[in-house]
Parts: structure tokens; sequence; C-alpha cells
């Protein structure tokens, strides 16, 4: 009988474990006492005198302890190079014949670059983002960005929802802090193109986010060209305040700002 009660409290107390390790959250300590993502890069490229330019520089994060987290994003921003480096194989095809082209409609100045940016590399976070550029003659080329943010602790990509307390991130609230923000400073810069283009994509929208990057202590949104201003406007990114979100952000956007718990 003792045996069987011995058997059964044990059972008890590695239940109750589980149980503890489950309920567990992360606190704003564990983002403090992570060390730093390691990146290094890797210049690429090719060119054919007169006639095209492609370069390269490629990321690779290393996490301590975190080889498969590692690879994960790795793999990711591979991807997203290769996809666009498979895209421009049609130039190479193109000047194959290029004796036969007339002078006037060869690409001698074809030029394609991708490059990348680390906003942040601290605390358990890691932002950074993929620059993407092309030219094919004409006025101007065509450029852009992908922001990939990481919570480093929790190995998984970060969502903006992530970023603010659970009511708001489960009623989709949070959006509207931010388009509000937005929508100010808009109004602030007589900018109607903006302000409509923020209303019919986004805030009337279904599930249409906006790309977000980490830097100097606050959540900032990204628009790429032309999706809420001019190609002469370039890209738009907006801060977003301290005193906008102070009482409505999760512990993952309290290591953003830097306030304590």
């Amino acid at each position: 009988m003792k045996k069987i009660l011995l058997i059964l409290m044990s059972l008890i107390l590695m239940l109750a474990g589980c149980n503890t390790n489950e309920t567990k959250k992360t606190t704003i300590k564990d983002y403090k006492s992570m060390e730093s993502a390691s990146i290094t890069t890797k210049d690429e490229g090719e060119e054919k005198k007169d006639m095209y330019e492609i370069s390269v520089n490629r990321p690779n994060i290393k996490i301590k302890d975190k080889e498969e987290f590692s690879k994960i994003i790795n793999d990711e921003l591979n991807a997203a190079i290769d996809a666009n480096l498979e895209s421009t194989e049609w130039i190479k095809e193109t000047t194959i014949e290029e004796k036969e082209l007339p002078e006037y409609a060869r690409y001698s100045a074809y030029r394609s670059d991708i490059g990348n940016e680390v906003y942040t590399n601290e605390n358990g976070l890691l932002s950074m983002n993929l620059n993407f550029y092309e030219y094919t003659g004409g006025a101007h080329g065509l450029y852009g960005s992908t922001q990939y943010n990481y919570d480093l602790v929790e190995e998984k990509q970060i969502e903006l929802k992530d970023l603010f307390e659970s009511s708001l991130k489960e009623n989709g609230s949070y959006l509207d802090i931010i388009f509000n923000e937005i929508e100010k400073k808009l109004k602030e810069d007589e900018n109607e193109y903006g302000i409509d283009s923020l209303n019919d994509y986004y805030k009337k929208g279904e599930g249409i986010i906006p790309q977000f990057f980490i830097s100097d202590n606050k959540i900032n949104i990204y628009f790429g060209v032309y999706e809420i201003a001019s190609y002469a406007d370039g890209e738009q990114i907006f801060e977003i305040p301290l005193e906008v979100v102070q009482d409505k952000l999760s512990t993952l956007g309290k290591v953003i700002y830097n306030i304590e718990e």
C-alpha cells in the first residue's frame, strides 16, 4: 500500500512540475539577459561589362545555443534573396544574343542590388530588413524593403499584434491605435493621398497589416514606395511614440520601449 501511495505522490509531483513549466511566462529579465545574435555578411555578385551588374550582400545569422532557430531565420532570408536573383535571370539570357540587338535595345544600364540593414540586435530582439533595387533603364529604378522581426527568446517571428496586450491583440483594436497615429501625422503633412490610401487599403481592409521594424526603442511602421505616397516621396516610416502605447503594451512591447514591469 505504501508503495502505491509513493508512486501516486511521485506522479502528482511530476504533473505539478509540468503544469508549472507550461504556465511560466517569459519576463523582461529573460529578454535582457539574452545574448545578441552574431551577424556576418557575404558579398556576392557578377557582372558582364557594359551589360549588367548584380550585387548581393547575403547575411548569416548565428544565435548562441539556438542552431535550429538560426537556420530557420537564414533559410527565410536566403529564400527571399534567391527568389529575387531568379527573377533577374532574364537579363543574362537576353545578353547572350546581344550582338543581334540594335545598340539602343541593349540593357547596358541594367543593375540589381540586394542588401540588408540591422535596426535592433539586443535584449532578445532582432529587427532587420532586406533591401531590393532594380534598374532597367528609364528615369529611375524600382526599390523596396522587406522587414523581418524575430523574438530570440521565444524563437519565433514577431507579428505586430504580439507587441500589444492580449485584449487589444485579440480584437484587433491595436491597429486603430497605430492607424490613428499615422493619420494624425499625414494630416500634419497635408498628405491627402496618404490619408485616402490609409483608409482604403488599411483601415477598411480585412487582414491588411503594414510592415514594421524596431528601432531607437520604438515601433516603426513601414510603407513601401507608392503605398501611401508618390515615388518622389519614397518609403514612408512612422515612429509610434511611447505616450501613444505606454499602457497598451505586452511584455515584448515593453522590452522594445525599455519599460520595466
